[in-house]
């Protein structure tokens, strides 16, 4: 059976579990209808059924033991095994096929078995009238056109076969007994039961493949007559035949010719459609490689804009370090200019001693200041080196050149935990160096106004990778921004750009390492390097394995896919290297699976030249890249570097979809910043205190949002939120429109509603209310004062419980100025006053932003959220923005 080698069914034998069972119950399920099987099921190595075609019905085997049934211990002793029998939970008769699954060692899993049963036979064989039976090896009839013979005999039973009849439960409670007739030497048997009793002749034939025999009974004085007519169409064939010779020697010789031109024009036709396919190959080969250069283009673009704002981080560093570094060059500078005046002096004397050692403090001092112009010439460079083997310590000794005059300008005390001697990391120098001064830059800052403040710089090494932390004892951040301190423009510090984490984290993003918060004000960068290698051949998969650590990679080498499935998932912080052939689960089938645990995944396949189509449908089924073996390991390592890259980014783009998620809420405001902060306490405070709000802002600012939610945050919020646009009220019918009119008066048919008193134990919202008519503004006051609405030809007005929010365009003081805001109305609105920051005063903000739209966008179209690379954070924090909204707007 082929389904012996599904790749699923193996999968939940050697691991049960819900999602495989599930998939295997609806593929058996629809099998079972193709191939009009009564039952296709899975038993695991005790005999329990894990899943069946007819797992969705009552009688379902789900569940079921089936150890006692032949066809499960002959399958797990031989190999296969085929068993007719009733039916334990249906109490049909079937014939069931088994076939044992074992894994890629050998070793047993389970059985899988089929059940066919004979209804459409045996009405076949019924249809013909004539009895008809078959009997298994033991003589019992498990098919026949007779329900009362079945699982009788044709022989007599042994007492064995009796008890291992009953054991296996083969006729279920039927008790086999003997059938109602007995052939004699001639073939003929006599029948008075259960069929037309009469006299019959027997035929029977072996069914060799299973050891069955079939056996027909026909009516005696059919069977003479039968004789009789063959015998004489016997003689009118014999010339038929004769006559027909002559025919059929001809005919071969032209259905011959016919032939050669048939295999003539077939073989025309398959290397048509050879040069056919091998031209649709060729041209997706090309199409490949062309969108191999472009991605590769775009990541030079990519990584060219990366380089630029690192160096702009640099000349940045530079300025803030600037004095300290001036004054570290002038102090020996000073003192340089004292030594020589000395040296002339003591010359003058002819103290030849004294000048001699003044000129050696100057040599000294000429060498330190040398040191300190070549560090700030070597980290000012526009270089982007190769990775090599790095100290550690030199590294930090070059960052703290650098702070070392504004920690002591500070009187910040530096406690430093060297590294191990001669300990080195694969990385780039200036990069390194740029990372942790970015750190150590970020930990001064923080210790503006500290008593006795202190940095703690540490080395640790934890196992093949290299930790460096800094901390300080400053007062910290607050939750809000540490969640965020990795988001541009992210910031606690005045006069903080908040590029600098951001920038190191894109540092070490590229030197394939990552950030991780052990402690509270702590930071530390980890080496990232996992690669999962898959490969059966373990030669080869030693040889690569041994080559990638080399490079600084830590490798974890699989002989199956099955085996590294077991290790990644979803979380995975690293690519996967497979093999396209391989024995069971095959490098195509592998990206498969990898793809439905998570599509972000890069999955590098290894291929021979031969298999290069097989490649190319890997890569379109979501494979990364591919490598024709043989290649040169440096190609792989250049790969796998710009996977890592990519695999960094897209983990960080879901960190922010993550912090985009947890701003759902009550007051589903987004943002950071400050001013977001205060807009979401002051929306808190207001939500249930009973006075109006009057909130002002930029179009686009989201000055409605904020109302929402306002009404959404407050015990109101299952009453109405009826928004009114006052630029849009109209000058006639404007009284109807808002005060509501009695059924008879302004042509209403009905009493109708106005907008206000539909808000009634609600919010009314007046939207830019600077720009509504003036008659608008009277009866809006009359509302505001009486807290009651007259509809048009009522003679009593109604009493209103409602809550206002108004929001004007601009400042509402120059409205009244201008004479577009009645004074007193402003003044009745104006108890509590917001305003909504336009974006271009919280850019910190935008990237959670686009993150939230982008992934509406997506979700509304049925895409895959796109991911946010570098070029595009940078041109969303470059670009000037008027207004755009802070709040959570409506899909």
């Amino acid at each position: 059976m082929v389904l012996a080698q599904d790749p699923d069914l193996k999968a939940l034998l050697g691991r049960p579990d819900a999602a495989g069972a599930g998939r295997l119950n609806r593929k058996f399920e629809a099998l079972a209808k193709e191939v009009r099987a009564a039952a296709i099921y899975a038993l695991d190595a005790e005999g329990q059924t894990l899943a069946a075609s007819n797992w969705r019905l009552p009688t379902s085997f789900v569940g079921s033991s089936y150890r006692f049934r032949p066809y499960y211990f002959q399958a797990m002793r031989d190999g296969q095994a085929s068993f007719f029998a009733l039916g334990t939970v249906s109490g049909r008769p079937g014939l069931y096929l088994s076939r044992r699954v074992d894994d890629s060692a050998g070793r047993p899993l389970g059985v899988i078995v089929a059940k066919v049963e004979f209804d459409a036979l045996e009405a076949d064989w019924r249809a013909s009238g004539e009895p008809t039976y078959v009997t298994d090896s033991d003589g019992v009839v498990v098919i026949t056109t007779v329900p009362a013979w079945r699982f009788d005999t044709a022989r007599p039973l042994s007492a064995d076969l009796r008890r291992r009849l009953a054991a296996t439960q083969t006729a279920g409670s039927t008790i086999p007994t003997p059938l109602p007739f007995e052939a004699d030497d001639s073939g003929l048997v006599s029948v008075s039961s259960d069929i037309t009793p009469g006299l019959y002749a027997a035929a029977s034939d072996p069914i060799p493949e299973i050891g069955w025999r079939l056996n027909l009974l026909a009516p005696s004085g059919d069977a003479i007559d039968r004789a009789v007519a063959v015998a004489r169409w016997l003689s009118a064939l014999t010339v038929a035949l004769l006559a027909a010779l002559t025919g059929i020697l001809l005919r071969r010789r032209q259905r011959a010719a016919a032939r050669a031109t048939e295999d003539e024009q077939a073989r025309v036709e398959l290397e048509r459609q050879i040069d056919l396919r091998t031209s649709e190959l060729r041209s997706a080969n090309d199409q490949l490689n062309h969108e191999i250069d472009e991605r590769r283009r775009l990541e030079t673009v990519r990584q060219d804009l990366q380089d630029e704002l690192i160096q702009a981080n640099k000349l940045a560093t530079l300025g803030q370090i600037a004095a300290g570094v001036a004054h570290e060059i002038n102090q020996p500078v000073a003192a340089i200019r004292t030594h020589a005046d000395s040296a002339a002096v003591q010359l003058r004397r002819e103290d030849s001693a004294g000048a001699l050692r003044s000129l050696a403090n100057i040599d000294r001092l000429t060498e330190r200041v040398g040191v300190i112009t070549d560090e700030l010439r070597a980290f000012s460079r526009k270089t982007r080196s190769e990775t090599v083997a790095v100290g550690v310590d030199g590294a930090i000794d070059g960052a703290l050149l650098l702070v070392s005059g504004r920690l002591r300008e500070k009187g910040i005390t530096l406690e430093r935990r060297r590294a191990p001697a001669a300990l080195a990391v694969r990385a780039e120098r200036n990069r390194l160096e740029q990372v942790v001064l970015n750190l150590l830059q970020n930990a001064i800052e923080a210790l503006d106004g500290v008593t006795d403040p202190v940095i703690d710089l540490g080395v640790a090494v934890k196992g093949k990778h290299v930790v460096i932390h800094v901390a300080d004892n400053g007062p910290g951040v607050t939750p809000t921004v540490r969640q965020r301190l990795f988001t541009p423009f992210t910031t606690d510090k005045a006069d903080g750009l908040g590029l600098g984490l951001v920038i190191s984290r894109d540092i070490v993003a590229a030197l394939r390492a990552v950030h991780h918060p052990p402690g509270e004000g702590v930071m530390s960068f980890q080496v990232l390097d996992r690669v999962a290698l898959i490969d059966d051949d373990d030669a080869f998969r030693s040889a690569l394995a041994e080559r990638l650590e080399l490079d600084g990679l830590t490798v974890n080498a699989f002989g199956s896919a099955e085996a590294a499935l077991k290790v990644v998932d979803d979380r995975f912080e690293g690519v996967v290297v497979t093999d396209l052939r391989m024995p069971g689960m095959d490098g195509r089938q592998l990206v498969e699976r990898l793809n439905d645990l998570d599509p972000d995944l890069p999955v590098v396949m290894m291929t021979g030249h031969g298999d290069i189509a097989e490649a190319v449908d890997a890569m379109k089924r979501g494979a990364y890249d591919f490598l024709a073996k043989p290649f040169a390991p440096e190609r792989l390592i250049e790969t796998l570097g710009r996977a890592l890259e990519k695999r960094a980014l897209v983990l960080d783009n879901r960190r922010l979809a993550a912090l985009a998620a947890d701003d759902e809420g009550s007051i589903p405001l987004s943002g950071s910043s400050r001013s977001v902060e205060a807009l979401r306490a002051a929306i808190q405070r207001l939500a249930d205190a009973q006075v109006d709000v009057l909130i002002e802002g930029e179009t686009g600012s989201g000055k409605e949002a904020v109302a929402r939610a306002i009404h959404n945050a407050g015990r109101r919020r299952l009453r109405p939120f009826v928004a009114v646009s006052c630029a849009a009220l109209p000058e006639s019918g404007l009284e109807s429109l808002l005060m509501g009119a009695v059924a008879g008066a302004s042509g209403a048919i009905r009493r109708r509603e106005g907008q206000i008193e539909q808000s009634h134990q609600g919010t009314l919202f007046l939207d830019e209310i600077d720009l509504a008519p003036r008659a608008a503004q009277l009866l809006l006051l009359r509302v505001l004062e009486e807290r009651e609405v007259l509809p048009v030809g009522a003679m009593e007005p109604h009493a209103l419980d409602l809550r206002i929010l108004a929001a004007t365009k601009g400042d509402p003081v120059e409205a009244v100025a201008r004479g577009d805001l009645r004074e007193d109305l402003y003044y009745r609105l104006n108890v509590i006053r917001l305003r909504a920051p336009p974006l271009r005063e919280r850019r910190e903000d935008v990237p959670l932003l686009f993150a939230r739209f982008l992934g509406r966008a997506a979700n509304r179209l049925g895409h895959e959220t796109p991911p946010i690379d570098h070029a595009i954070r940078r041109r969303l924090l470059e670009h000037d923005r008027a207004g755009a909204a802070c709040i959570n707007q409506p899909d």
